[in-house]
């Protein structure tokens, strides 16, 4: 992971001191810890040490700096070990560690915060800040024959011999830090810089021995997690662990159910022996694909699995039995509806008092479209629908809508006929058909897709999105 030499704006919120001031990460010294020291040319004023908790900063203490640029942070009851900025008055910042219970000791000017740093009495610091060092010497070499490759030509001779050098740079560093890991096993900071870098591509080859991509990024993806130690909780308090975390489950995994779910389960179960971590990522992958947090067409899949899998009294101590109860009922809610389910008959009356059954439509295709007649969304997307139907009938799609929490005969009527339904649209006042139990209904509108075998291959779609979606559909069987 490449340190960032300027601290981006952070926000001092309620969420995030909660969060790390009432969080198990929080590992700290038994002992007074104190962080201090002095910056040449650096101006009076307040000096702020601010730690980090997954993708959260906090202001963790403040400090007066002095007339000749020394300050001090000291608190009795110690900080949580982790990764510090040290943020000054003038908005520039450099790093520490706190761990171990060390009292590191700090000394450096305004025109070289990291290459004139001089760390004391902090093993982790020194260590840090010669791995720093190290990769900002070898970023301007690497930058110079970056030019030297411009200046030529990438596809010229001389390219060739350039290109080697920046490989030579890049082996030496690799050398370098398993040096120090080998000679720092336990380093807190070690662990901290080997964690944060991208494993080596094992490329694999079909028997004909053309690259197989998909393997190789699935090896890509297995040696992920290396080199990162899931005993130590203290990778909560820095901004390595969660940024892994979201590009492992965002970028590296295909965003359909079964990769997500089996990305969610690996890297939940690696952390389950610690809880600290264990919260962490259970907690931020339940809320990512939490279906009012996401895009995703089957939030509810991922969802469920994940609650009826991990959220029991024992595991989830930070909520209550009361909330893990309410967390279990949801997701028995959804379970009925998730893509690839049957989705289930509903029967109810349309306008005239006749009964209507969705599965009395015999189209290739049906929508499940559940509304609102108060609904400012549906009141835009119904007459969508409407002009949607009008193309695509001929193509075997038919409409089953649900008029939910209506209870005015003549607001719902109304409804229809300003906003065009054409359809077999239904209202179920009383609820006796049950269809909220069968149909999770999160936002409104909710639209569900039915194959002819009453299938869910489609759902949390958009009037807008809806061409899109059948032209891909319409593609597979061709």
């Amino acid at each position: 992971m490449n340190i960032s030499r300027k601290l981006q704006p952070f926000i001092f919120s309620i969420l995030s001191l909660f969060l790390v001031l009432n969080s198990a990460c929080a590992q700290k010294s038994t002992k007074t810890t104190v962080v201090s020291g002095k910056v040449l040319g650096l101006n009076i004023g307040t000096a702020k040490l601010v730690g980090v908790y997954a993708d959260q900063n906090f202001l963790a203490d403040t400090a007066k700096v002095q007339s000749d640029g020394s300050f001090k942070f000291e608190r009795k009851e110690g900080y949580a070990d982790g990764f510090y900025y040290m943020l000054l008055p003038n908005q520039q910042n450099f790093q520490l560690i706190i761990a171990d219970g060390e009292n590191p000791v700090f000394e450096t000017s305004m025109e070289g915060l990291t290459n004139e740093m001089h760390i004391k009495q902090s093993k982790e610091n020194s260590l840090f800040y010669e791995v720093l060092k190290y990769q900002l010497d070898l970023e301007k070499k690497f930058d110079v024959l970056a030019q030297q490759v411009k200046s030529v030509g990438a596809a010229s001779p001389e390219a060739v011999e350039i290109k080697k050098k920046q490989q030579k740079l890049l082996d030496d560093r690799d050398a370098k830090l398993a040096e120090l890991w080998k000679n720092n096993p336990a380093s807190f900071a070690m662990k901290f810089k080997m964690a944060g870098q991208n494993p080596k591509l094992r490329f694999t080859n079909r028997p004909d021995g053309s690259l197989d991509s998909a393997a190789t990024l699935n090896n890509y993806r297995t040696d992920w997690w290396n080199d990162v130690d899931f005993n130590d909780s203290r990778f909560c308090n820095t901004p390595v662990f969660f940024n892994k975390l979201k590009k492992y489950m965002l970028e590296l995994t295909p965003q359909n159910n079964d990769s997500i779910i089996a990305s969610a389960d690996r890297i939940i179960d690696k952390t389950i022996n610690n809880k600290e971590l264990f919260k962490l990522c259970l907690s931020w992958i339940t809320y990512t694909y939490k279906p009012a947090s996401t895009t995703y067409m089957d939030g509810e899949a991922i969802y469920s699995h994940l609650v009826n899998k991990y959220y029991s009294k024992d595991k989830v101590y930070w909520e209550t039995p009361e909330d893990i109860e309410g967390l279990h009922k949801t997701a028995n809610q959804m379970s009925p509806s998730i893509m690839g389910a049957i989705g289930q008959n509903v029967t109810a009356e349309d306008k005239n008092g006749v009964k209507r059954s969705l599965y009395d439509i015999k189209s290739d295709y049906v929508l499940v479209y559940i509304y609102n007649y108060d609904c400012e969304h549906c009141q835009k997307q119904t007459p969508e629908l409407a002009q949607f139907l009008v193309n695509y009938r001929n193509k075997g799609i038919d409409v089953f809508s649900i008029a939910a929490n209506c209870n005015d005969y003549k607001k719902w009527t109304e409804f229809q006929t300003k906003y065009g339904i054409v359809w077999t649209d239904v209202w179920d006042p009383k609820v006796e058909s049950r269809y909220h139990e069968k149909y999770y209904i999160d936002i409104t509108p909710e639209i569900y897709v039915l194959n002819k075998e009453h299938r869910i291959i489609g759902k949390n779609l958009k009037v807008d999105q809806l061409p899109d979606f059948f032209k891909n559909e319409f593609a597979k069987i061709r």
